[in-house]
């Protein structure tokens, strides 16, 4: 008998999705900025904004952000005018810079951590503005941008940068101050007395009106009782004795018949800082008047338009 062997071939198919490949980056997932900067040259300011890392790798990972702009080129403009401003880690004393990867980076240079696989983690950083900036009101731009790397600092392994924009916004700013001459701006000093002790025609006192402002200015006075010095006696009676206002320098005294007038108009903001100007007040001729006290109150304005 003969015995028949049936080779039985058969094909299989192999069907099934390949699994993706494992993500080998960082993500540099936002960034945000800090809101509008409230600035004034007496104080400086801050605000603060963030950057997020996502970690969508199979371990966790170590990272590091530097910011890229250049420490020199931190400096927000508004058309030809300009404002340094400084990149600080937020939360850290002492003030500690976020620099970029040009410099020779440690840990206190860059803002890191370790973030866990499948996991995020945002840091914080302030842009900051020095008091002492004397610079026109108005709101002052820049772009910044962050870096994200991967491992420690001086590793460059960069997972990706992103940039936002910051604004700080320069508040108008004026202030007057009464003072003698020579003397620098003082804040508060807005009040001063000046005694002729025994009149007579010819005799003069001054006072200096010192201006800060970093925006557009008026400069008025006013004379309660129009360029007179008043006395009223006992009996009710009111005597006066003229007087003259020479403004800064000039040699045509300023008329205060009306109660007042206006010393300075439109004025640009004081680029240099404080700018003085001299008040001079010299006692007219006057016929034989009561003795006593004879005074006026006059009121040094400065106004921004």
């Amino acid at each position: 008998m003969k015995f028949l062997r049936a080779l039985i071939f058969g094909t299989f198919i192999f069907i099934g999705a390949a699994a993706a490949g494992a993500q080998t980056k960082l993500t540099f997932s936002s960034i945000t900025s800090p809101s509008a900067i409230a600035y004034a040259a007496d104080s400086g300011s801050s605000g603060t904004g963030s950057v997020t890392v996502q970690n969508k790798t199979t371990t966790s990972a170590s990272y590091f952000f530097t910011c890229k702009t250049e420490v020199s080129a931190r400096i927000a403009t508004s058309g030809s005018n300009s404002i340094t401003y400084h990149v600080y880690k937020s939360g850290v004393t002492p003030l500690a810079t976020i620099l970029p990867w040009s410099y020779n980076l440690t840990y206190n240079d860059v803002l890191y951590g370790t973030v866990a696989r499948n996991a995020s983690a945002t840091h914080y950083y302030d842009i900051a503005v020095d008091a002492g900036h004397w610079v026109p009101a108005g709101t002052y731009t820049d772009t910044i941008e962050f870096e994200l790397d991967r491992g420690v600092p001086g590793q460059n392994n960069l997972q990706g940068s992103k940039t936002t924009s910051i604004a700080i916004q320069v508040e108008p700013t004026i202030g007057l101050a009464l003072l003698t001459a020579g003397t620098s701006y003082v804040a508060g000093a807005l009040s001063t007395n000046l005694d002729f002790g025994t009149l007579a025609a010819g005799n003069t006192q001054s006072v200096n009106a010192v201006v800060r402002s970093n925006a557009s200015w008026a400069l008025s006075i006013t004379a309660s009782s129009g360029g007179n010095l008043k006395y009223t006696s006992g009996t009710g009676e009111v005597f006066q004795i003229p007087y003259s206002l020479y403004f800064n320098g000039s040699t045509s005294p300023t008329s205060l018949a009306a109660g007042s007038a206006t010393l300075l108009s439109n004025q640009s903001w004081t680029s240099a800082g404080d700018q003085s100007y001299q008040l001079k007040f010299v006692i007219g001729a006057f016929d034989i008047v009561d003795p006593g006290t004879y005074s006026d109150a006059v009121t040094v304005q400065l106004t921004a338009n």
